[in-house]
């Protein structure tokens, strides 16, 4: 495994080839609400990634808590649902204004420190409205060295054409690990992770 950034870099700059060496990064997110959790999250060995929601009880404690153990942190970004989910704090919604958008992508940034990243919590509406996308995008790139990671969670999603189109790195999720809350379940979606990587040289696992 390495940090997220890394396996960025080495996506843009390396083509997949025997003698490349295989390449996984895994992120943990919708980190913030849950302190012990979040803890115990951020003391698993590894460079993993951690995505932190914003605006939540334990968000900042996490994010400096993941920080000083050395571990990259992202923001978890809430985005509106097909299902009309509630989101929480800092919530992306198609009805805002273009100012109250850039707005609310400001305040969730500054909500979570020593972020590196973005990538959509929920947002299986919002992924697909290529406005949003674009104005997504735009903010994002008005901060030095961010990307942006699209969690599919809609196969309609524009997110990470939009990122291309703005010039922002960019990726997205290949697999989900722990979406069915079985052990079995896990190992399995890990061994499809690994193939993949095997395959194509890099993976990204949520």
């Amino acid at each position: 495994m390495l940090h997220l950034a890394v396996l960025l870099c080495s996506m843009l700059i390396l083509p997949a080839a025997a003698q490349t060496p295989v390449r996984i990064a895994i992120i943990i997110d919708d980190l913030g609400n849950n302190l012990p959790l979040g803890r115990q999250a951020v003391e698993l060995p590894g460079a993993l990634t951690y995505s932190v929601l914003p605006r939540l009880p334990y968000s900042r404690d996490i994010a400096e808590r993941a920080h000083d153990d050395g571990k990259e942190v992202m923001l978890h970004l809430p985005m509106e649902t097909h299902e009309g989910h509630s989101l929480g704090p800092g919530g992306l919604y198609g009805a805002l204004s273009r100012d109250a958008f850039a707005r609310a992508v400001r305040v969730n940034l500054a909500a979570v420190p020593h972020v590196t990243g973005v990538n959509n919590h929920m947002g299986s509406l919002l992924t697909r409205d290529s406005g949003a996308m674009r104005w997504l995008m735009q903010d994002l790139r008005c901060f030095h060295d961010l990307y942006f990671v699209d969690s599919r969670t809609d196969a309609g999603t524009v997110a990470r054409e939009s990122a291309r189109e703005a010039g922002l790195p960019n990726a997205q999720r290949d697999v989900f690990l722990d979406n069915q809350q079985d052990p079995d379940y896990v190992r399995s979606q890990l061994m499809r992770l690994v193939a993949k990587a095997r395959r194509e040289g890099t993976a990204i696992g949520i």
